[in-house]
C-alpha cells in the first residue's frame, strides 16, 4: 500500500523516504580541513598573466595572502573566470648569497573566486604541478614564513 509523505508524494513500498524540503542538510566537510599541503600565511610579490573573463590579456603585478605548494590566493583588480589558465612569477626574496632561486615560475587554473573590498577579486589559484615536489619552492615557503613571523 502506498503511503503520502508530507509533501503530498505517493510512495511506493520498496522506495526510500525522500527528504522534505524543510529538513536540513549537513555539509559533511564543512569543519573539515580539504587541502593536503601546508598553506602559509605569507605575501610573496607575484606577477601574473592570464585571459581576463572579456578575453583580454592581462598581467599585473601583486601579493598573495597565502601560499602553499599546492596553490595560492591573491587580491586582483582583474575578473578571472573558474577554470581560466593563469602563468605566474613568484620573486624570492633572498638573501644574495642564498642557493634558492630569484624567482619560481609557474601555471595553475583559477579553483575559486569572491568579490572583496574595492570591487577587486580574491583568487584561490590551484597550481598545475609545477611545485608538487619542488623542494627549493618548499624550503622557500617555511624560510618565508618564519621571516614573516608565521
Amino acid at each position: 500500500m502506498s503511503q503520502g509523505n508530507q509533501n503530498g508524494a505517493t510512495m511506493g513500498p520498496k522506495s526510500r523516504q525522500l527528504p522534505t524540503i524543510d529538513e536540513q542538510w549537513v555539509d559533511l566537510y564543512v569543519d573539515e580541513e580539504r587541502r593536503t599541503n601546508q598553506r602559509y600565511g605569507i605575501r610573496v610579490s607575484l606577477i601574473l598573466s592570464a585571459r581576463d573573463a572579456y578575453g583580454r590579456e592581462v598581467s599585473e603585478q601583486t601579493q598573495s595572502s597565502n601560499v602553499s605548494s599546492g596553490g595560492m590566493f591573491f587580491v586582483t583588480g582583474h575578473d578571472l573566470s573558474l577554470s581560466a589558465p593563469v602563468s605566474f612569477t613568484i620573486s624570492s626574496p633572498t638573501e644574495p648569497d642564498s642557493f634558492l632561486p630569484a624567482e619560481f615560475s609557474g601555471t595553475g587554473a583559477v579553483a575559486r573566486k569572491e568579490m572583496v573590498a574595492g570591487g577587486n577579486h580574491g583568487l584561490a589559484v590551484v597550481f598545475d604541478d609545477t611545485f608538487a615536489n619542488n623542494m627549493d619552492f618548499a624550503l622557500f615557503l617555511k624560510l618565508t614564513a618564519q621571516r614573516q613571523g608565521n
